[in-house]
């Protein structure tokens, strides 16, 4: 982090690389910066870096030195929203790494699942019906015991979910007849 603030502070002042000192990011007033300063700041770190999480990892130690000055009382609320507002640390566009799956894809991965022999098939298409009607996480469902779900409440407990509490989720009745038949 101290090699991001380094670097945000000379692209600040349009210095060179490796130019400041800690004595000197330490003395920059990093209340100062107003929107039009950080929107300059976005503008060239998107020109410098093609990539999209090189650009995330600039712009978010910017974020956080000032979420640090509104921590510290340097700057108000409105002040704060209006400076992060100028610095967007999402990709532009649909993210291209991750997409909701269609109800059509959802239902040919279940129909994929019942020419599958017994007990694999039944087990999967639970799996993936869980998954397309909880939005529980791998991780959760790994964690799911037999005395977890009580199928005639339709429900299941997560424990240790990723909040680190317990939290109960309801079954749909669709989902409801795959777990029956995984069970069996």
């Amino acid at each position: 982090f101290y090699l991001q603030v380094r670097r945000t502070c000379e692209r600040l002042q349009g210095l060179p690389a490796r130019t400041l000192t800690e004595s000197d990011l330490t003395a920059y007033p990093w209340h100062h910066v107003d929107a039009d300063m950080a929107a300059d700041y976005a503008r060239l770190v998107y020109a410098t870096y093609d990539n999209v999480s090189t650009r995330n990892d600039t712009i978010s130690a910017m974020r956080r030195l000032i979420a640090g000055c509104y921590r510290a009382g340097l700057i108000s609320a409105a002040r704060r929203d209006e400076v992060l507002d100028e610095l967007p640390t999402e990709a532009p566009g649909p993210s291209t790494r991750r997409r909701r799956l269609a109800q059509v894809e959802i239902e040919a991965l279940i129909k994929a699942c019942a020419q599958d022999p017994l007990p694999a098939g039944a087990r999967d298409a639970a799996v993936i019906a869980l998954f397309a009607t909880t939005g529980m996480r791998i991780s959760e469902l790994v964690r799911i015991d037999l005395a977890d779900c009580d199928l005639d409440a339709g429900t299941i407990v997560l424990r240790a979910t990723k909040n680190g509490s317990d939290h109960t989720v309801y079954i749909h009745p669709v989902t409801k007849t795959y777990l029956e038949a995984c069970l069996a």
